[in-house]
């Protein structure tokens, strides 16, 4: 049985966007990549560290808070984070299938 707050989320939550600490996805990706070597973990903490330059670039830059959001808006971030996402559903996609043999 849903609890009141579950079910509104679950209504009103639809359209909102999922946020997410880099810092600790980055250190997740960076400890599987340095224990086992992983070349796909290397690849998150080497793509994170990319979206961590773009962040470099609007401090050292002084951006305000609107220029920070239009340069975090602009295509090349975004194609960053549709390949980090991808990337991650792939691996999800063959961990299932791993998983169900």
């Amino acid at each position: 049985m849903l609890n009141i707050d579950e079910t509104w989320c679950r209504v009103v939550c639809v359209k909102i966007e999922h946020l997410l600490c880099w810092a600790y996805v980055k250190a997740k990706f960076k400890l599987a990549s340095d224990i086992a070597k992983n070349e796909e973990a290397a690849w998150f903490v080497e793509q994170i560290g990319r979206l961590y330059l773009i962040e470099a670039e609007c401090l050292r830059r002084r951006l305000t808070p609107v220029e920070i959001k239009k340069r975090r808006n602009k295509s090349d971030v975004g194609e960053i984070l549709k390949g980090l996402r991808k990337r991650a559903l792939e691996l999800q996609q063959d961990n299932a299938v791993t998983t169900a043999k």
